[in-house]
């Protein structure tokens, strides 16, 4: 049997959530993370991004400490090539921690429970999950789009979120299939409303929908630092084992 690396990272990040970027990186995880317990082996948590946003996996490295590298991830998919970058970290303190705030194995497919966040990490919770599972976009000359996408009934979670804490109202709710939907707000009322709640709280973003939002943001006088994980000083660190790639699977998420 090949000897798998051993690195370090932090594995009680999630251990206490009284900071805005556990609930931020919490929130981005229930969307792109992937966590995995493969039968008498130790539970494993594995992020894939495009390779645009390479630099916020790189964010996400600093913040969990880990010293693992990024592997590169190479697809094709209907004669297109598709480049990838993703961290894979096998910790069962990390792993079990995180099922019990509610990013479950195999959650796309069979579903995850509705999260439970204190009302001063919402905005940051659902940024997060907005950055791994929404999308923004530019609507005609001057106007802006917001989808977010996953299980239905998160969807209407969310829904019930932003008609209770922002102007924004109902959204348009698009079922895709049992297991998945979309939540699109596009009159430019109800955007400004969300995008003023969710960039005014602190904690990360993720810079390319910042840069597409860059001009709205500035029009509501919403300031955005792109890498805005702040340094914590030391953390406690745990050994970890980075995953060989070379003799796994590709790790992409479900």
């Amino acid at each position: 049997m090949t000897r798998l690396p051993r690195y370090s990272c932090n594995a009680n990040y999630f251990d206490r959530m009284d900071g805005p970027d556990q609930w931020y990186w919490l929130g981005f995880l229930l969307g792109d993370g992937c966590i995995s317990i493969p039968p008498g082996r130790t539970a494993r948590l594995q992020v894939s991004l495009g390779e645009r946003d390479r630099p916020h996996l790189e964010l996400l490295q600093r913040a969990l400490a880990f010293t693992g590298p990024a592997y590169r991830l190479v697809g094709n998919r209907k004669g297109t090539v598709t480049r990838g970058a993703m961290i894979a970290v096998v910790s069962d303190h990390l792993c079990r921690r995180l099922i019990e705030l509610g990013v479950t194995p195999r959650k796309s497919i069979v579903g995850h429970p509705l999260p439970v966040v204190p009302i001063r990490s919402l905005a940051v919770f659902i940024r997060g999950y907005f950055d791994a599972n929404g999308t923004a976009s530019r609507s005609g000359r001057t106007g802006f789009r917001l989808g977010f996408s996953g299980q239905p009934r998160l969807m209407r979670w969310l829904e019930e979120q932003f008609q209770q804490y922002t102007d924004a109202g109902r959204g348009l709710f698009y079922p895709q299939h049992p297991t998945c939907a979309q939540l699109v707000y596009a009159r430019r009322s109800k955007v400004n409303s969300l995008v003023k709640w969710l960039y005014s709280a602190e904690g990360p973003a993720l810079g390319r929908k910042v840069s597409v939002l860059s001009p709205l943001l500035k029009e509501l006088d919403v300031i955005r630092d792109v890498a805005s994980v702040r340094e914590s000083g030391d953390v406690p660190v745990d050994n970890c084992v980075g995953v060989d790639m070379s003799n796994d699977a590709t790790g992409l998420p479900p």
